[in-house]
């Protein structure tokens, strides 16, 4: 990576938020594979429509809360690996790092899910 100024699997010379999330092929294909089911035709690479489409609620309650839950755990995993290649790590693959987001979001879901169980078991038996 020349310079440690391009992101991996283009040559964007300046590494913005626009093109991190997700303009760059890389991140864009990351986040299609991850949200493909949830958004379907309608993901896009432009951060802005992201980001309107995220606070929308054009999908159902429970939709809502698990893409911002996953845009939040996307965001996090993929500036780590930016941030661990400018570093000198190694790259992670597109396939890789879906996994990496996948595990991620599912341990997250689950933490959450017991912490409402918690409040729900002291609110009954509290």
């Amino acid at each position: 990576m020349r310079q440690w100024r391009i992101t991996q699997g283009c040559v964007q010379r300046n590494e913005t938020r626009d093109h991190l999330f997700f303009a760059c092929p890389y991140t864009y294909t990351v986040w299609s594979n991850l949200t493909d089911k949830l958004l379907g035709r309608f993901i896009t690479p432009d951060w802005n429509e992201t980001v309107r489409s995220l606070l929308q609620t054009t999908h159902s309650q429970i939709d809502n809360i698990l893409l911002r839950m996953l845009f939040q755990t996307a965001l996090h995993a993929l500036w780590r690996e930016r941030n661990s290649r400018r570093c000198g790590g190694a790259r992670v693959s597109v396939e890789a790092m879906t996994r990496v987001i996948d595990n991620a979001f599912a341990l997250a879901l689950a933490s959450e899910l017991e912490s409402a169980n918690k409040v729900r078991f002291a609110e009954n038996f509290g």
